[in-house]
């Protein structure tokens, strides 16, 4: 597979041999690495409806932020609950906004975009139970933002993707909220060092941004306290049980080391 030469163009301004490598840095200047990364990606920044925010609480009462982006026409308009990339670490929601500005005017759909607490300072559960808590909460104000319930979605990039996909599996088996679909983009789904996975080997050694090295950081910072990486909540892949999970789209990048998970 060709590899394109606009995102080559646009990868080489971060993968330049001056240049340190996410865990080369610290977690600060990796966090600020990543939003300059996002702000000049070219998603264009489009007008929406309303844009608000707030902090939910989660059963532990520990706080967090949402941002809520409604489009221009309500009624029956569904409902996406974004989770960020930036492997359980970087990211907010600064770096994901034209992302949720771009969902929520192309797709007329209300978006909840959550800031969940981020490792290292957090690690493993905190950013789960945010979004299993800001999942519920949307579900449940679905009416009063001009939504339907029924239209619940969730959706998240690479560590986004695999709170997204482990908030399905922990839906059902509560059987609450109903989430009608969830959208996995290039997601990490096995947190262990899997060799099973050619695309590592192959594109793991940062010349297309991140790196094994990255990952591995990444994992150490979500993971610090012996956390089993087979646990289905840290790696949905190894979930028995993959019935009555709600309709799914899977997107993966050619030339991502997640690829062939």
């Amino acid at each position: 597979m060709a590899f394109d030469n606009d995102t080559a163009a646009f990868l080489g301004q971060f993968t330049q041999d001056d240049t340190p490598a996410l865990h080369e840095l610290e977690v600060v200047d990796a966090r600020a690495a990543l939003k300059e990364m996002t702000r000049i990606a070219d998603i264009p920044r489009v007008s929406v409806g309303k844009v608000t925010q707030q902090t939910l609480v989660t059963n532990s009462q520990e706080p967090f932020d949402i941002r809520i982006y409604q489009p221009q026409t309500l009624g029956s308009a569904g409902m996406l609950v974004l989770f960020h990339g930036g492997g359980w670490a970087l990211g907010d929601l600064d770096s994901h906004d034209n992302m949720s500005r771009y969902l929520c005017h192309h797709a007329a759909t209300v978006v909840v975009s959550v800031n969940y607490r981020l490792a290292p300072e957090h690690p493993f559960p905190a950013g789960l139970d945010d979004c299993v808590t800001a999942t519920r909460w949307a579900f449940d104000h679905a009416a009063e933002l001009g939504s339907n319930n029924a239209k619940l979605a969730v959706i998240g990039d690479s560590a986004g993707g695999n709170l997204a996909a482990v908030v399905c599996q922990l839906s059902r088996q509560t059987d609450a909220p109903n989430i009608a679909k969830q959208v996995l983009l290039y997601p990490c789904v096995d947190l262990n060092e899997n060799d099973a996975f050619a695309s590592r080997a192959q594109f793991g050694s940062g010349e297309f941004f991140l790196s094994s090295q990255d990952l591995k950081w990444l994992t150490q910072m979500y993971l610090p306290n012996g956390a089993a990486h087979s646990d289905a909540r840290v790696s949905p892949l190894y979930a028995r049980d993959l019935t009555r999970l709600p309709k799914t789209l899977v997107i993966t990048a050619g030339h991502d080391l997640l690829r062939d998970e």
